[in-house]
């Protein structure tokens, strides 16, 4: 009997196990089928923006030529050397002693070119009187070109302060002429015990930027900007510039704000024979341009090879889905790009930037093209 029983519960098991799989198999597909219906997404979205600003990093380099030299105008013995570099240029600032008479920097547009004696007259007469002021010394108010009383006793001060004779000669020797582009002395040959020949170097000036450009850093060409405004981004600042050769002042400013982010490790600089390579800088736009975005999707190309959107009026909006694809008009696209680095979204023209649009143009009603747009 228990034989029987246990040959029973087979037969039931055997005939069970295929009802069971394919309920199973029933209901797998069932839910494979669901799962492949997939809910659609929104019928409207609202146009969205973004700005960009065209931002490219670039090399800045910088073409320069070396520091003048500052010269001697008297051959001696050095006995002192009296400027520290670097150091900014001033009127009348010490440079060295040669045979202990004192040597001062000229500065100005001009060298003085022969000594200024009582009875001097001339360009050479206004020159010393600049710098004598320039340095501090009482000149009057005579003619800048004549040598007068006070004058005198001014040029009898610069003389006695230098360690030369008080006789109202503003002897050459006692200066060297610093050229106006020089506006910092980097360094000095000069020693103690040095013997010094006349146009021999006092100090040398700081390399003189000639111009700068800039260069692409990677094996792409440099963005073409057009007439649009563009600053250079250095570190927390932008500085308008026109891409392409800069030259002069313009190229100095650039160059001294750069060197400043180098000293605050927001750029970078590599000296190469007569050129300076700054990195870590961009280029970009002004003002940046502005573009909509919105799924591109949404985005109708039709059989005539037009692109258009469909714009849901405001009215329409809150209706329901059949009136709202209804209601919607084609609008024409100027502008349709994908948008880099987002496959999903296309950049369209910027004046539909929160307008209320089909998300899907495949939902819109069959036989609706971009014809009337």
């Amino acid at each position: 009997m228990r034989r029987d029983g246990r040959f029973a519960l087979l037969l039931v098991a055997l005939w069970a196990t295929p009802v069971l799989l394919l309920a199973g198999a029933l209901t797998l597909q069932s839910t494979l089928e669901r799962a492949a219906v997939t809910e659609p997404g929104p019928l409207l979205v609202t146009v969205g923006s973004q700005t960009d600003d065209r931002r490219q990093p670039v090399a800045v380099i910088v073409e320069r030529q070396p520091g003048e030299v500052v010269a001697a105008r008297i051959d001696g013995l050095v006995t002192a050397v009296e400027v520290r570099t670097p150091a900014a240029v001033t009127a009348g600032m010490p440079l060295a002693r040669v045979d202990d008479a004192l040597i001062r920097a000229q500065t100005g547009a001009a060298p003085i070119v022969r000594d200024v004696a009582p009875g001097s007259r001339g360009p050479d007469v206004g020159r010393v009187r600049e710098l004598l002021a320039a340095t501090g010394y009482d000149v009057g108010e005579a003619p800048a070109d004549a040598y007068s009383f006070a004058l005198r006793r001014a040029i009898d001060a610069w003389n006695a302060d230098a360690g030369l004779p008080r006789d109202g000669v503003f002897r050459v020797s006692s200066t060297a002429f610093v050229p106006a582009a020089v506006t910092e002395l980097t360094s000095t040959p000069l020693a103690v015990g040095d013997r010094i020949a006349v146009s021999g170097p006092l100090a040398v000036g700081a390399d003189t930027v000639v111009r700068l450009g800039f260069a692409s850093v990677s094996d792409q060409p440099l963005f073409d900007y057009g007439d649009a405004e563009t600053v250079l981004i250095v570190g927390a600042d932008a500085l308008p510039v026109v891409p392409g050769t800069i030259e002069g002042d313009a190229a100095r400013a650039i160059v001294a704000a750069l060197d400043e982010a180098v000293g605050a490790g927001a750029a970078t600089i590599v000296a190469e024979d007569d050129e300076l390579r700054y990195g870590s800088v961009s280029l970009a736009l002004a003002a940046p341009e502005v573009s909509a975005t919105l799924p591109t999707a949404a985005v109708l190309l039709d059989q005539e090879g037009r692109r258009c959107i469909f714009v849901v009026p405001a009215d329409s909006a809150g209706r329901d889905d059949a009136t709202a694809l209804a209601d919607a008009e084609p609008r024409a696209l100027d502008i349709a790009e994908p948008l880099s680095g987002a496959a999903a979204l296309t950049a369209v023209d910027a004046d539909l930037a929160g307008a209320t649009v089909v998300a899907d143009a495949t939902r819109l009603p069959s036989g609706r093209s971009c014809a009337s747009a």
